[in-house]
């Protein structure tokens, strides 16, 4: 773990980035949530957003035995983002992103937060909050609920309206029920091309 974090610091060193903007990187979550529908490869395209506020996003390869979707850490007085390239879902990929820039605007700078290692921490269960609800808004998420449509067209259709990718949807539906619950939902999600 410490050598992925390691390559995370490299990469960021290599990075010509202005001060971390608190203020201009909550202006930039709206952007980042539309381009969730956005084709790969989309590594550059959220790196120059992030870049924008003085936030280096890092794509490291997976390490064996390593086990983490992403990180965060303040490096030099930069917050660093790092996701994993461990076979990484769309849904994954965006609420791990998410998790990690809830980190940054609620936690302190001197803690690094690994998503995918168990944890139980007030840290990141708001994390996982700031993600849930960043992503799909409370009272929107309960009035989909409440209808009980978990078809693909339903889920195709709530997603476009609240203006999403699908998966992500999907995502929070078999996080919250099991995935065992949606079989007929998984075409919907697939693998992300980070980089």
């Amino acid at each position: 773990m410490a050598a992925w974090l390691r390559i995370g610091e490299r990469e960021a060193e290599k990075m010509d980035l202005p001060e971390y903007d608190k203020s201009l990187l909550t202006k930039t979550i709206s952007t980042l949530r539309t381009i969730t529908n956005e084709k790969n490869p989309i590594e550059p395209v959220i790196q120059g957003i992030l870049g924008q506020a003085g936030v280096a996003l890092v794509v490291a390869p997976h390490l064996p035995q390593t086990y983490a979707n992403g990180a965060v850490f303040w490096y030099r007085k930069r917050p660093v983002i790092i996701l994993s390239c461990r076979g990484v879902y769309e849904d994954i990929a965006w609420f791990t992103l998410f998790h990690e820039i809830g980190h940054i605007l609620l936690h302190e700078k001197s803690v690094t937060f690994i998503e995918g290692i168990e944890s139980n921490s007030d840290e990141e269960s708001e994390a996982d909050k700031f993600a849930c609800d960043t992503l799909i808004p409370p009272l929107v998420w309960l009035s989909f609920r409440q209808t009980g449509r978990y078809d693909p067209t339903s889920i195709s259709a709530f997603a476009e309206e609240i203006g999403i990718h699908p998966a992500i949807v999907v995502g929070r539906l078999l996080h919250e029920d099991g995935f065992k619950r949606y079989p007929t939902l998984m075409h919907l999600r697939s693998k992300m091309n980070l980089s």
